[in-house]
């Protein structure tokens, strides 16, 4: 940000001159200034430096752009999704809290051929398993926002009585460049 420098005018501003205390010189009969009053000291301050205020701009809000990707990451592409709702599945309301807890930001890094329980809150679970293929690494990553939109998504399909479950498959980022894990996903009771 740059910040121009104000003109001297303000300070030779007829009206401002006329406030500040003066005395004439004998010598030459030209006007001087005595010692400044505080307070008209304190505004030719502020009135210099409010010339040179920062204003809002773009790059507070690109900040906050910045920072609400980096809490929203995406490590799998786009999923199958199965109903699995039933009486045994949890609350609609427990699965959205789970997902507003985890908006923030965060990645899973898990083992391939193990099953896991990534988050839960109350009823509600979200678990992840993938297989490899051959010359995989041993992990595969999950995105705060990839479990964000499988919880979302199935409740708009699936919510039935204030319940939901559902599984599907969805591809994830492994260590591998261009290598995808097949992550089967289930959404169930805790």
């Amino acid at each position: 940000m740059s910040c121009e420098q104000p003109s001297n005018s303000f300070i030779t501003s007829p009206h401002l001159l006329q406030s500040l205390p003066t005395t004439t010189n004998t010598r030459n009969s030209s006007p001087t200034f005595n010692m400044l009053n505080p307070i008209t000291l304190i505004f030719v301050t502020l009135l210099a430096t409010a010339t040179c205020a920062p204003v809002t701009s773009n790059a507070q809000a690109d900040v906050v752009k910045a920072l609400d990707a980096r809490a929203s990451i995406n490590d799998c592409a786009d999923s199958t999704f199965e109903n699995q709702s039933s009486g045994g599945s949890p609350k609609v309301s427990d699965c959205q809290q789970m997902a507003a807890n985890i908006a923030g930001g965060g990645t899973w890094t898990t083992t391939l051929s193990l099953q896991r329980t990534l988050v839960s809150y109350g009823t509600c679970a979200f678990g992840v398993k993938a297989s490899g293929s051959s010359g995989m690494s041993g992990q595969f990553l999950v995105g705060n926002q990839d479990i964000i939109d499988v919880v979302n998504e199935s409740i708009r399909r699936f919510q039935w009585n204030g319940l939901v479950g559902a599984k599907g498959v969805m591809p994830c980022q492994t260590g591998q460049r261009d290598d995808a894990a097949d992550v089967s996903w289930g959404l169930y009771h805790s």
